[in-house]
């Protein structure tokens, strides 16, 4: 691991998804694809599609 890459750790889950999956009520297929996106973007935190925030007419930047 890169010294640029050692400064993407660890990954730290927002207060909702972390509320959201500390909720028993969540069902299995929710948490188990919060946990596989998580695991996803541990190993490629470029993902695909993940710099679209620039280019998004809704996006609230002035």
């Amino acid at each position: 691991m890169s010294t640029d890459e050692e400064d993407l750790w660890p990954v730290l889950p927002s207060e909702i998804v972390a509320d959201t999956l500390a909720d028993p009520a969540v069902s299995a297929d929710v948490f188990s694809t919060v946990a596989a996106l998580t695991v996803a973007i541990c190993e490629d935190p470029w993902l695909a599609g993940s710099d679209q925030v620039g280019t998004d007419p809704d996006c609230g930047r002035s």
